[in-house]
């Protein structure tokens, strides 16, 4: 009796089992020959397209909910009739890319939103070698930290991959600091590559900055390029640190902190005077001659107040930085 109610069970299960995937087989069904299509190399400021074809395997109607590119460069075009397609029917998506603004390898996609649950989302991809009509290299001038009375250099090469013949037209720059100076190419180079030479003059703020340099040209393809520049100029002077905290000091401690102030690349750093409030007391010592001084603050109350906020000034002979301010801070805790 246990057997014949085992096996009745288990012809159950197996029927079971073959309608629920009678249910997933049914219905729409997507596919299709191809996702992928490179257009190989093509130059700039051009527009290239393809068709991906796709069908419907399934027992009921597919429909394409929607379609969507990954940037604005791609367009996919998908013929309103074709939105639903029937058994055994196909359809298509038209996808057109254009090249004006890319260089190098590109890749693109077009995705297609379906009522197929197995594939509720095909990603159609597109690539491309795009052949500019003229290059910068470096893209990215970077001058990383430098000193304020340094003067770096970069090189900056602005040349055609497609050898086509070309004249700098002009150079600027966006910030008066940044100085860009054309290279002519050298007699007899039919590649008539250029060099503009990049640098930082004049008096820049300390602190991290970032500008351009516009280079136009006389290619009615592509008569301006620009090439990012970005560095960190030191300041004349650091203070190490810009903040002072003693923390939780009790009624009766006196304890002291220290600072360091440090000239750099200039001489005959000196520390006039410093102007402290009620409760602190400060003296200085000159570390490096000229280059170097530390700065010691002693907190001695008062312990009336439970947050004690103040700030301490100190001149120094920088003429960029005559005043350093800084806050000072401490928890005051009363004897019991």
């Amino acid at each position: 009796m246990r057997k014949a109610l085992l096996t009745v069970l288990l012809v159950a299960v197996a029927l079971q089992t073959a309608h629920a995937r009678e249910v997933i087989i049914g219905g729409p069904k997507i596919e299709y020959d191809e996702q992928k299509h490179d257009f190989g190399a093509i130059p700039q400021h051009v527009e290239v397209e393809h068709t991906f074809t796709f069908r419907n395997a399934g027992d009921e109607t597919l429909k394409i909910l929607n379609v969507h590119s990954s940037c604005g460069c791609t367009v996919a075009k998908l013929d309103e009739n074709e939105k639903e397609i029937a058994p055994g029917k196909t359809g298509k998506v038209e996808v057109k890319f254009n090249s004006q603004t890319f260089n190098g390898i590109v890749n693109k996609t077009v995705t297609l939103t379906t009522n197929d649950p197995a594939s509720p989302k095909v990603i159609f991809k597109v690539t491309a070698n795009v052949l500019a009509d003229m290059v910068c290299s470096p893209l990215h001038v970077k001058f990383n930290l430098i000193n304020p009375n340094e003067r770096p250099e970069r090189s900056v090469k602005v040349f055609s991959p497609r050898n086509k013949k070309f004249k700098i037209t002009s150079v600027k720059t966006t910030l008066d600091y940044i100085h860009a100076e054309v290279v002519e190419p050298e007699e007899g180079n039919d590649g008539d590559d250029y060099v503009i030479k990049v640098s930082i003059n004049g008096t820049p703020p300390s602190g991290a900055f970032s500008g351009s340099v516009l280079i136009s040209t006389d290619l009615h393809e592509k008569n301006a390029m620009s090439v990012t520049v970005s560095g960190k100029v030191r300041s004349r002077t650091d203070v190490t640190p810009r903040k002072i905290f003693f923390g939780i000091v009790r009624e009766g401690d006196s304890p002291s902190r220290a600072l360091v102030i440090r000239a750099n690349s200039w001489q005959d750093l000196k520390v006039e005077k410093v102007d402290a409030p009620e409760g602190l007391s400060v003296t200085t010592d000159e570390i490096i001659e000229g280059k170097e001084w530390r700065v010691s603050v002693q907190f001695n109350g008062p312990f009336d107040r439970i947050r004690y906020s103040e700030k301490i000034r100190i001149h120094i002979n920088d003429p960029g930085m005559k005043v350093i301010e800084l806050g000072v801070g401490a928890i005051c805790r009363k004897k019991k």
